[in-house]
């Protein structure tokens, strides 16, 4: 939304389908499930790979971002993490 690739309109479309975070566009839910066209549709970057065949790190920091960092992992969306020392306690904190 702050980077112009949304409307407000769209935000608050995606907040009320269960949006809660993206990776390079791409939009999930609290359960790391993709949200259902609205924006999804239209990203232009390619597809998340496969972690069995990647390596995919996020870079992530701050307690906003914990249930986005959480989804991501806990659907292995993501199989690294950069990220700062609090952020890390709160995530450690949280499992």
């Amino acid at each position: 939304y702050e980077d112009g690739f949304i409307s407000e309109s769209e935000l608050k479309a995606l907040q009320k389908a269960g949006g809660i975070a993206e990776i390079v566009g791409w939009v999930f839910d609290r359960e790391g499930r993709m949200i259902e066209g609205i924006t999804n549709d239209r990203v232009s970057s390619a597809s998340l790979p496969s972690r069995e065949k990647s390596l995919v790190i996020a870079l992530a920091m701050g307690e906003r971002k914990l249930p986005g960092i959480l989804a991501a992992a806990n659907r292995r969306l993501i199989n690294g993490l950069i990220t700062d020392e609090r952020t890390a306690a709160a995530l450690l904190a949280s499992v």
